[in-house]
């Protein structure tokens, strides 16, 4: 029996985590979990990550399989699972996170029966410091049909890699492939096999619980400060790389990237770290770019907020007013944060 799905799951120095999300898979139906690969893939840890996932491996043959890399970061992982991954569909949970094992066994019980070229489920969020867990709004979105994403529109808050697994068959024919050392690319796995599918299948229920508390993860305050030129070299390939047959949804997908990667290059640069002049300039020419390869998007941005600051409008501004505005919520995020 061929498996169904290849999970993907990118690990470094996870061992407080990883016994949790590799449980998470193993579902009571001993015949049904042979159609699951679960790839761990160990991306030069230096805790016992790589031990506790050989663990898997060797409890559970032919269903876990451990690959031990040196560091490149996420998307290298994700390309070190494509190339072995056996599986009609494949998808990415992160080693902090886990999935709902109960809808993950309906999941794995339906897509035996399933040919989209993407599969959309809910996430739930477990904001751990604030004592929260919030399930995804879905917004509108509509179940249990087969959806032509020529004429169905997505909604714009369904838009997380959390919430798709893409066949695999799909992903080879459009030659996808992550960009290597460096962070934020799970926002690729989303904008080229979508924007590029035919159909979509969704599901009504939540499946990816995603984890909020470690001051390690890579959208915390700190690493976002620390890998700035990430997000620039991110959508420099979404700028250099056209879809050859996109979708109804390309314009919106490409929006609500385009909007997302350059807020938080704003953010960093006027708020979360002091402004640098360099950067700046640079974020300006992105910002005339944008007007030229997409008004909306530019029109989105120049009025987004914090806490009711248009501060990348005031950043484009740079007058006396504009810069002394944005010191000040400077100083009170990094006093309100320490």
């Amino acid at each position: 029996m061929g498996k169904l799905l290849s999970v993907a799951i990118p690990t470094y120095n996870m061992e407080k985590y990883l016994y949790r999300c590799l449980d998470s898979f193993l579902i009571k139906d001993s015949e049904l979990l042979k159609q699951l690969e679960v790839i761990v893939v160990n991306d030069g840890s230096k805790d016992s990550s790589s031990a506790i996932a050989h663990e898997y491996q060797q409890r559970y043959p032919g269903i876990f399989y451990v690959i031990d890399k040196e560091n490149g970061h996420y998307g290298s992982c994700i390309n070190a699972a494509l190339k072995v991954a056996t599986g009609k569909y494949f998808r990415i949970i992160d080693a902090d996170d886990w999935v709902d094992t109960q809808n993950f066994t309906t999941l794995l019980r339906n897509l035996e029966h399933r040919n989209e070229d993407a599969i959309f489920s809910r996430f739930t969020l477990h904001k751990e410091k604030l004592g929260k867990v919030i399930e995804q709004d879905d917004n509108g979105i509509e179940y249990n049909k087969t959806l032509d994403l020529n004429h169905f529109m997505i909604p714009e808050p369904c838009l997380a890699m959390h919430n798709y697994s893409f066949k695999l068959e799909h992903l080879k024919h459009i030659n996808y492939c992550q960009t290597e050392g460096v962070c934020y690319t799970d926002t690729e796995y989303v904008y080229f096999p979508l924007c590029s599918a035919k159909t979509l299948y969704c599901f009504d229920f939540s499946l990816y619980q995603y984890y909020i508390g470690r001051d390690e993860q890579s959208m915390a305050i700190g690493p976002l400060v620390k890998n700035y030129t990430h997000f620039e070299k991110v959508l420099n390939k979404f700028w250099s790389n056209e879809i050859a047959t996109p979708n109804r949804n390309y314009n919106m997908i490409r929006t609500h990237y385009d909007v997302l990667l350059m807020r938080y290059m704003y953010q960093i640069n006027c708020i979360y770290a002091e402004r640098n002049k360099d950067r700046e300039n640079k974020l300006y020419e992105r910002m005339r770019s944008l007007k030229n390869k997409n008004q909306n998007a530019y029109d989105i941005l120049i009025n987004t907020d914090f806490h009711g600051i248009k501060y990348i409008r005031r950043c484009i501004n740079n007058g006396i007013v504009d810069r002394l505005i944005l010191r000040i919520v400077h100083v009170l995020f990094k006093l309100k944060n320490s």
